[in-house]
């Protein structure tokens, strides 16, 4: 019992070993099968001749379709025959060499023979050959290369020498022959490529004509050439010509005999023109505007341009292989998919637009495009492919929504838009033209142009359409004068060109019409403008001139204050001498106003610019003024949030004061003065106007209700030195004056009046936009009562009165002339100086920069400035940046000028 238990056992155990061993022979019989099915496809498809016979009698076992095609035998009329039967060897001893040559070697490379076809003829054929095994018996597998061509070319070589000569240098393509790396042979063609003669190149080596970049690769298809290896039929390389030039030279290969041993021979063509008009092309594709794509059947991209990458806002290796179903949406992509098949069923190409179509980019924005679409063919015609132009939609759609767009232009634009028939009626108005009228469209269309244009006008308008008619060139009517149906007059500009219906025949005219009423006014305001801009130019020049003599006239009065002080310093105020001295000074004094006057007329004249309270100082002024002329009656009305005003408070004080007087004076019985303060911007066209910068002001305007002044007045009011006062009642400075302070504010003033109705000033002044930062104060040691002063001026009278009156204080002193010698002296002794005074203009160095020069070798130098200009321009900037401490205006006191030293070397305030 236990014997057969276990022989069961054993039983099943050897069953199941053999169905895996069957299991496992399956396998192995179905990969062989798909192996040999692999290598069946490879034979039947290889594109040279193959075939298997047996090696003892040499029947053909198979054929390749490749063999039937090249010997004309159909595979059943040669399997199991021999090629001796079928006669298919020129010499029938070639089979017996190649047997012979695979038992020795194993293989056969390279032979060259000759081959019967069925139909008798003959062709020419590289063999290799290997033994094999196929079915279990012992084969040989031979494959064939059809050399025919090439053996023809030999042979008809070899037949007519001449015939070969003539073909071979008329080529329209070189023709070489290499062997053993050396050029044997060569047409005129080659040489005409190359630049060189025929016999120049013959027995070189053909890499002397090669660029070095492709030789290694000539090289290497010459080797397996020769050797019967498998090499481009056509390429192209860069040859180098005897004057070094670089072509492209497209060459088509054979290996040859030449004299009884293995040669190329090489036909060349020179392509370089052709490729660099490739190269244009290909230029014009990348750099086109419009995208160029090419897609294959399926509608996938296998080529496209950069601005198809712009569309798509990818890069080309992101869509080539991109099938369009994956960038459009659906509704789209079935469109795009019968339209192509449309071009594929008919072959006609189409340019699709209108309803175009949307490509979903990658950032997930959508453009529109419209696009051209052909077929693509290869060489036998057969269809590959679809190509065209892609043109970005956007555009178009723009235009289409533009003329939209155009039609509500038309409807609502300001201007006019018209067209009138041959007799000059309306047919057609916009709107706005309409509204220029002031009639209906069904009121307007009946009117003939002389019912609302006068006599004058409507000839004129005449004259001018009929040359429109007559010559068909657009015309412009300027000033076209209309009456409008309430009876009220305007004026228009129209322009007017003719209409033509399609056969090019005149139906009559259409223009647009534009208001020109507010150009009108504005040309009398720009006429208006312009003649204060001369004015501001005219005062600018006499203002120069008026700075330069105050300057002057300064330094004249500071030698004359200065020696008076010095007089005064020495007497007694019982002296009979004093009180003259003192009636000097205050001649001085007046002149000193006088060219303060003159400078503030200059622009010059700014001593001290604070932020101020405009009302506050119109406020003060206005109380001093009511009690000198109490017969005025003043209405203020100030706006109560009024901007801050940096100015020099006691010159606007001094601009108001002459404003109010010189309106007083032309109200001799009495009358009223209006002032009114407000905040205003200026806009660019009027402030370039000014001549000032647009941006925030405070405009003051003051009104009075006196004589006015006439035209010619009031074009000469702000001229220096005009007076309408009798002799010996005014110099004429005051209103002069007032232009440049207010001018040196970076302001404007201008007047309008009217004889017998009353004069306006307009005041305008730069606001305060912010604070200037508060100076930091350096603590400095309080000097001794005594000390060296250097004093620098370039005027002799200037440095002998302010150093008398130095001595007379008990400084020492020290003195320059020039600013170089200032700095040197500076240099030199600047341990023992304790103040500089520095004069403003010199020769040479300026004083500022002396200043800055002694500031750089020592920081903490104490420089007065002083001048016969006032506190403006430079001399501001040089107390602003901390360069000077104080400044002297000339002419100065003794006590001014003993006041402003103690205040920076004893500290005093």
């Amino acid at each position: 019992m236990e014997d057969t238990i276990q022989t069961q056992a054993e039983l099943r155990e050897d069953r199941q070993g053999l169905l895996k061993r069957i299991s496992e022979l399956e396998t192995a019989e179905r990969e062989q099968r798909q192996c040999c099915e692999m290598y069946q496809n490879i034979f039947e498809l290889a594109p040279h001749s193959a075939s298997i016979t047996r090696t003892e009698d040499g029947c053909f076992l198979k054929v390749n379709q490749t063999f039937s095609r090249m010997t004309g035998y159909l595979t059943e009329e040669v399997l199991g025959r021999t090629s001796l039967e079928l006669n298919l060897f020129a010499d029938p001893e070639d089979r017996g060499k190649i047997v012979e040559a695979l038992r020795q070697d194993g293989q056969v490379k390279g032979w060259e023979i000759k081959l019967r076809k069925k139909d008798g003829t003959f062709f020419h054929g590289i063999v290799s050959a290997r033994l094999y095994t196929y079915n279990g018996e012992n084969c040989i597998l031979l494959m064939l290369e059809d050399i025919s061509r090439i053996k023809e070319m030999e042979i008809s070589l070899k037949e007519s020498e001449e015939k070969y000569r003539q073909v071979v240098e008329n080529a329209g393509e070189g023709i070489l022959v290499a062997q053993d790396g050396k050029v044997r042979f060569t047409n005129h063609r080659t040489a005409a490529i190359l630049g060189y003669e025929v016999d120049e190149i013959r027995d070189r080596t053909y890499l002397d004509f090669i660029h070095p970049d492709d030789g290694a690769r000539i090289v290497e298809n010459y080797v397996k050439r020769i050797a019967g290896e498998p090499v481009p039929e056509v390429y192209e390389f860069r040859a180098l010509t005897k004057d070094g030039r670089v072509r492209i030279l497209e060459i088509r290969s054979a290996r040859v005999h030449w004299e009884g041993r293995p040669a190329t021979l090489n036909l060349l063509a020179d392509v370089t023109e052709r490729k660099e008009v490739e190269e244009k092309y290909r230029v014009i594709v990348e750099t086109m505007e419009e995208g160029y794509y090419e897609v294959d059947l399926t509608g996938t991209y296998t080529f496209v341009n950069p601005a198809v990458c712009r569309y798509h806002k990818a890069t080309r290796e992101e869509l080539i292989g991109l099938n369009y179903r994956d960038y459009m949406p659906p509704e789209t992509a079935n469109k795009v998919f019968q339209w192509f098949n449309d071009v594929y069923r008919t072959g006609v190409p189409a340019r699709i637009m209108r309803h175009g179509f949307e490509v979903l980019r990658q950032d997930g924005t959508i453009i529109p495009l419209d696009l051209s679409v052909s077929l693509r063919r290869d060489a036998a015609g057969k269809p590959i492919g679809f190509h065209g132009i892609s043109f970005d939609a956007s555009e178009r759609l723009q235009i289409e929504a533009e003329r939209e767009r155009y039609r509500q232009f038309v409807e609502e634009v300001d201007d006019g838009c018209f067209e009138n028939d041959l007799q000059g009626k309306f047919i057609f108005v916009n709107p706005s033209g309409l509204k220029r009228f002031g009639y209906s469209w069904e009121e307007l269309k009946q009117l003939d142009n002389r019912r609302y244009t006068t006599p004058e006008t409507a000839r004129r308008v005449y004259k001018i359409y009929n040359e429109v008619y007559q010559t068909g060139t657009p015309a412009t009517i300027l000033d076209y004068e209309i009456i409008r149906k309430d009876g009220s007059r305007r004026y228009l500009d129209l322009s007017v060109s003719l209409m033509r219906d399609k056969a090019g025949k005149p139906i009559g005219f259409r223009g647009t019409s534009h208001d020109i009423m507010e150009r009108k006014k504005m040309e009398v305001e720009r006429e208006q403008l312009a003649e204060r801009l001369n004015q501001a130019r005219k005062m600018e020049a006499i203002g120069t001139l008026a700075a330069g003599v105050a300057h002057d006239f300064n330094n004249l009065l500071m030698g004359i204050q200065g020696y008076s002080s010095l007089m005064l310093l020495d007497l007694d105020p019982g002296h009979p001498h004093y009180q003259q001295l003192k009636a000097i000074e205050s001649q001085v004094k007046a002149g000193a106003e006088l060219t303060r006057q003159l400078l503030g007329y200059a622009r010059g004249g700014r001593y001290e610019v604070l932020p101020t309270d405009f009302n506050e100082l119109i406020n003060r002024t206005v109380s001093l003024f009511s009690r000198m002329k109490q017969g005025i009656r003043i209405h203020p009305y100030l706006s109560d949030a009024l901007w801050t005003v940096d100015m020099d408070r006691s010159q606007i004080e001094q601009v108001l004061m002459s404003l109010f007087m010189n309106a007083a004076e032309a109200m001799p019985g009495g009358g009223s003065l209006f002032l009114q303060t407000e905040n205003i911007l200026l806009e660019e066209p009027l402030a370039r106007t000014y001549e000032i910068p647009p941006g925030p002001y405070v405009k003051l305007s003051i009104t009075d209700t006196g004589v006015g002044m006439d035209e010619t007045t009031r074009e000469r009011i702000f001229e220096p030195f005009f007076t309408t006062k009798e002799m010996g009642r005014g110099i004429g400075l005051g209103l002069a004056s007032v232009y440049g302070i207010i001018q040196g504010h970076q302001g404007v003033i201008e007047v309008q009046s009217e004889k017998g109705q009353g004069t306006t000033f307009f005041i305008y002044l730069p606001v305060r936009l912010k604070k200037d930062p508060s100076p930091t104060e350096e603590a400095v040691e309080k000097p001794s009562s005594k000390g060296t002063i250097l004093l620098v001026d370039d005027e002799t009278v200037i440095i002998d009165v302010v150093r008398a009156m130095l001595k007379g204080l008990g400084y020492e002193i020290l003195v320059a002339r020039d600013g170089e010698t200032a700095v040197q002296l500076y240099r030199d002794k600047g341990e023992d100086i304790d103040l500089v005074i520095m004069d403003m203009v010199m020769p040479g160095i300026g004083g500022g920069e002396a200043i800055d020069l002694i500031k750089s070798i020592d920081p903490a130098a104490r420089i007065v400035l002083a001048s016969g200009y006032s506190l403006a321009g430079e001399a501001k900037e040089i107390l602003n940046r901390g360069g000077a401490q104080l400044f002297l205006q000339k002419p100065f006191q003794l006590q001014e000028l003993s006041t402003k030293i103690r205040q920076i070397l004893e500290g005093e305030e």
